[in-house]
């Protein structure tokens, strides 16, 4: 072994032979910690057995029920382009498609990478990853019910089985989406009192991709939403409230706003100016990351962003606020915090969205919106009469007018990116 090679949790190996023994088992790794061309060495391992793992784009289904899944070692991997799930054997054997499991895992891992606007082969500051995420089971965390790190670590019980099946993994996906969302945020937007609630912007994005679920219309005992509770905090006319003075969920509703006024590339962009901030701008105290990010996505959005934070209860300096005044940006045409998710259950509901649009002036011209309704109108006798084909196929259409509006500029980005998305709710509902 090369004498500068690094043997085990960081110690040089020596020159010649180096035993290395582990007393409590696991899985052995061998990772090449910088890979020099023409360097080789023989490494021989005893007393271990073959692990259950399924890989990628090199272990088959057929191969997997035929013989991997027999092999003998209690502890295996599943395997992606994106993300790595380190499982006991007993939940890996009840897998049945690992192919389509992986696959699955690997988009979902894959979509933080667009959300946030990095790729392996972008240059830096927008390079992405240069591993897959990892995910260990074990028995006892040392944080909570799952935490966020390298890797990220979750319960055997239950979220174990969840990883392998792959309707759980969805439904049950909010603990894991979560947690890798803490390995996207950006520390200088993140800090102490919201920590626990920024991260879920990418929870909710993943959760609106791969679902029909919409967490933040869910009720409490009370009746109410997470948006009626945010509702009655910002009509609350009072100069002392803060925004950490409500539920982390409700307070989610704020970012879910900046979401539904200008979709999800608001993010995106976000991400991407950050990114490219020079250094000596990057703020570090608490309160300078306030007043930063009212700057930037005031910056990001092009609208003078102030009234909306001062009524959600954010203090902000006023140097902050006189920086932003010095843009010359436009306040919203339509107030941020009045904006709502509504129940997408129906195509009905598409229509009375393509009403509340035309109230607030999002379409040029009356016959804009008209035409949207009507073909609406046309796509819900459909769904009346459980024409199932019919019914995706002229939803589709619904999406192809929608396209072509905004590319007469006949519709607003917030309007064409609002109905589009649940247009996307409603034919995930139907197949």
């Amino acid at each position: 072994m090369e004498p500068n090679a690094y043997c085990c949790n960081g110690r040089k190996a020596k020159s010649g032979t180096n035993q290395i023994k582990s007393p409590y088992g696991g899985i052995i790794y061998l990772i090449p910690k910088v890979a020099k061309p023409g360097i080789k060495t023989s490494i021989n391992v005893s007393g271990a057995v073959s692990t259950p793992s399924f890989v990628r784009g090199r272990t088959t289904n057929e191969e997997w029920h035929n013989s991997v899944k027999n092999n003998p070692a209690p502890w295996g991997e599943l395997i992606g382009d994106h993300v790595i799930f380190t499982l006991p054997k007993e939940s890996l054997l009840t897998m049945e498609n690992p192919e389509a499991l992986i696959e699955q895992w690997d988009e979902i891992a894959e979509s933080y990478n667009t959300f946030v606007g990095i790729d392996r082969k972008s240059p830096l500051p927008h390079t992405g990853l240069d591993r897959q995420h990892r995910y260990v089971a074990d028995v006892q965390i040392s944080a909570g019910y799952m935490h966020a790190g390298y890797p990220m670590m979750i319960p055997i019980d239950p979220a174990a089985s969840h990883v392998v099946d792959p309707n759980l993994a969805l439904v049950r996906g909010w603990g894991f989406w979560h947690e890798m969302g803490h390995e996207y945020q950006q520390n200088a937007w993140k800090w102490g009192d919201i920590t626990e609630v920024s991260v879920n912007i990418y929870t909710l994005y993943i959760q609106e991709k791969f679902t029909d679920v919409q967490r933040l219309l869910q009720t409490s005992d009370d009746g109410k939403s997470h948006y009626d509770r945010a509702m009655e905090f910002v009509a609350d006319s009072s100069t002392s409230k803060k925004f950490t003075d409500i539920d982390g969920m409700d307070q989610l509703v704020f970012f879910k706003q900046l979401q539904l006024a200008y979709g999800w590339d608001f993010y995106t962009d976000l991400h991407i100016a950050y990114r490219e901030m020079d250094s000596k701008d990057i703020p570090t105290s608490d309160q300078q990351k306030k007043d930063m990010l009212l700057y930037m996505t005031s910056k990001v959005s092009g609208h003078d962003l102030v009234s909306f934070y001062q009524k959600w209860g954010w203090s902000i300096t006023d140097e902050a606020i006189e920086k932003v005044r010095a843009l010359h940006l436009p306040t919203p045409t339509v107030p941020i915090e009045t904006l709502r998710e509504l129940p997408v259950e129906t195509v009905n509901d598409l229509i009375r969205s393509v009403e509340q649009f035309e109230k607030e002036g999002e379409f040029k011209g009356s016959n804009t919106s008209r035409s949207l309704k009507v073909h609406l109108t046309a796509v819900s006798h459909y769904e009346e009469q459980g024409a199932d084909e019919k019914l995706v196929k002229h939803m589709e259409g619904f999406k192809l007018l929608l396209d072509q509006q905004k590319e007469k500029e006949l519709i607003s980005e917030r309007a064409y990116k609002r109905l589009k998305a649940d247009a996307d709710l409603l034919l995930m509902k139907w197949q």
